[in-house]
């Protein structure tokens, strides 16, 4: 796995490189591929990136009717609602962007449970890639990208730090509840399994409050070699320093750290 820690002056730089990245990836997948597979992220932080995207500088760059848009994590709440992922990402990408709605793949908020939710959503994006993807096999999806991602806790998608769900080795999806202080609390997330089996994943942090925590995890990744399957010897385990996929992962921060 090829790993790049990308540090910025501001969060201006930040989004547009992320974003010109983004673009880049999705047409180099279609040229090889023919199709885009990604999986967003919620909460504050990706939704400049989104507005970047939808932008007149790039909206006409990526051919968005390739693009199959999918969610990494999101709150047991209706899609219409202030704290839904979906709803942040229509509102800042796809209010801007000409993309078919049958591209674009939520979380089934209205199930009657979040757990229930987590299975009937993997049930869909098994079944979606094997429509649109070709050769698709019957073991978890590879995605194109996963965006995610990282609270001052280490925590990334609905993934928290000692929670059952980092140790989800077959499920794709899985219902979880945040800690107290999340306004939220029934999330479906998806697993390791799944995160770990995307061709690449974007890192997006920033908030000064994050430094010591994202200095630990990229310190755990480079000791565990950054190819291994678990953490450094002894280390506490963040959620974050377990994301390792398949070819590339991307740090994009504002945050002023020591780095290689």
């Amino acid at each position: 796995m090829n790993r790049r820690i990308s540090v910025y002056r501001d969060k201006n730089e930040l989004w547009s490189a992320a974003a010109g990245l983004v673009r880049d990836l999705v047409n180099r997948a279609v040229r090889e591929r023919g199709v885009f597979t990604v999986a967003l992220s919620g909460g504050k932080t990706p939704e400049e990136l989104y507005a970047r995207l939808a932008g007149p500088e790039l909206r006409g760059s990526i051919p968005w009717g390739k693009v199959f848009v999918f969610w990494g994590d999101e709150r047991f709440v209706p899609l219409d609602h202030p704290e839904s992922n979906f709803g942040m990402a229509r509102r800042s990408l796809f209010a801007g962007i000409e993309i078919p709605g049958i591209n674009i793949h939520p979380i089934p908020t209205d199930e009657p449970t979040p757990l229930r939710a987590a299975e009937a959503y993997e049930e869909r994006v098994r079944s979606s890639f094997g429509t649109i993807v070709k050769n698709a096999s019957d073991a978890a999806p590879v995605f194109d990208l996963v965006l995610l991602g990282m609270g001052k806790d280490g925590h990334t998608a609905a993934l928290y730090p000692g929670g059952r769900a980092l140790a989800e080795e077959e499920r794709l999806f899985t219902a979880v509840d945040a800690p107290d202080w999340a306004p939220i609390r029934q999330r479906i997330t998806a697993t390791l399994p799944l995160i770990n089996n995307a061709r690449a994943a974007f890192f997006l942090v920033t908030g000064d409050d994050k430094k010591e925590t994202l200095k630990q995890v990229l310190s755990a990744h480079e000791a565990a070699g950054a190819t291994s399957g678990g953490p450094a010897g002894g280390a506490a385990v963040f959620p974050a320093q377990l994301v390792r996929p398949r070819e590339s992962l991307f740090w994009f921060t504002d945050i002023p750290i020591w780095h290689r």
